[in-house]
């Protein structure tokens, strides 16, 4: 019996201090927090073609932590571009996955986090693993998003109308299209809309977009009011239309000439003021453009040259009479 035990003792001890030490490195090597937080993936894909899965990881390692991603795929049974990295400390850690979609109408695919823990892998748990599908498709929506309703745009040429909500949805094939909207839109007698560009920065109209996925673009315009300067005399500057908000200039001359009675003497006209949506009194004046505006210009006789012209001409007369009386009394006294 003692016998035994002399055997079975070192044995014991040594079994007692791997449970020790299993114990101590459980203690000393807490395990790290790893998991799948997101993907970003396409809605659609076309057959055969090449795209991205771009997975998040978020994770609190104390250790340097060596960690393996991959996606498997279900319809051809098949693990799918594996990558190895490593987390330490606490953040979020972005894989980007390369995929191929074969030729059938829906992808099933299962993201796959595995990480490395006390001499073994850990990947069972729910928090490690993430399903998920892609549709596969021979064409792409295209969305254009106007301003307002009733407004016919062009795709390659073809009129197409929006919607009551301002939208034209398509269905194209992958390529380029030329796309045309109109550059200015009227919603009243003096308010248009202006076009300015596109959601996605492009300035021009019409445009060339490349489609290669669902794509929506956005048409921006800015409002646009008109200003209409009225005269009964002279030539008005600064008539137009100009974006809300800015400041528009506008003009007549100070003073006009016009011609009078049996156009002899002219009248002359001064500025006096503007009126309507201004009450500026200067003939060259500015005003806000943040709605339709209207000015007039009043003017007023300037009675100056008139009275000039005739006192002119009174003592012109009376020269002649005096003139005229001396010459009688020259006459007769001779």
């Amino acid at each position: 019996m003692n016998y035994k035990l002399a055997i079975l003792f070192p044995l014991i001890i040594f079994i007692a201090f791997r449970a020790v030490g299993t114990v101590q490195a459980i203690i000393a090597e807490p395990e790290p927090m790893i998991e799948i937080n997101d993907i970003i993936l396409p809605e659609k894909v076309l057959q055969g073609q090449n795209f991205a899965v771009n997975i998040s990881v978020v994770y609190s390692c104390e250790k340097r932590t060596m960690c393996n991603m991959g996606i498997y795929d279900y319809n051809i049974e098949k693990m799918m571009d594996p990558k190895m990295f490593y987390l330490e400390g606490n953040g979020t850690e972005f894989i980007v996955l390369s995929l191929h979609a074969s030729s059938e109408k829906k992808l099933v695919f299962e993201a796959l986090l595995r990480y490395w823990y006390l001499n073994g892998w850990v990947y069972q748990k729910e928090s490690l693993r993430r399903p998920f599908s892609i549709n596969v498709t021979d064409s792409f929506q295209l969305a254009l998003l106007m301003p307002t309703s009733n407004i016919t745009i062009k795709i390659d040429n073809e009129e197409i109308e929006t919607d009551p909500l301002g939208t034209v949805k398509t269905s194209v094939k992958p390529g380029k299209y030329l796309i045309e909207v109109p550059q200015k839109i009227n919603s009243t007698n003096n308010t248009r809309l202006s076009f300015i560009g596109w959601s996605d920065g492009s300035k021009s109209n019409p445009r060339l977009t490349y489609v290669q996925h669902d794509k929506n673009l956005t048409a921006e315009y800015e409002k646009e009011y008109y200003l209409n300067v009225n005269s009964s005399l002279g030539e008005t500057l600064g008539n137009g239309w100009y974006s809300s908000g800015s400041v528009a200039t506008f003009s007549v001359p100070d003073s006009i000439y016009v011609p009078g009675i049996l156009q002899i003497i002219p009248d002359k006209y001064l500025f006096m003021k503007w009126t309507e949506d201004s009450d500026a009194t200067a003939s060259i004046s500015k005003i806000v453009m943040a709605s339709p505006r209207t000015v007039e210009a009043n003017w007023m006789l300037d009675e100056t040259p008139r009275i000039l012209i005739l006192v002119s001409v009174i003592i012109i007369l009376f020269d002649l009479a005096i003139l005229g009386y001396i010459a009688k009394r020259r006459r007769r006294n001779a």
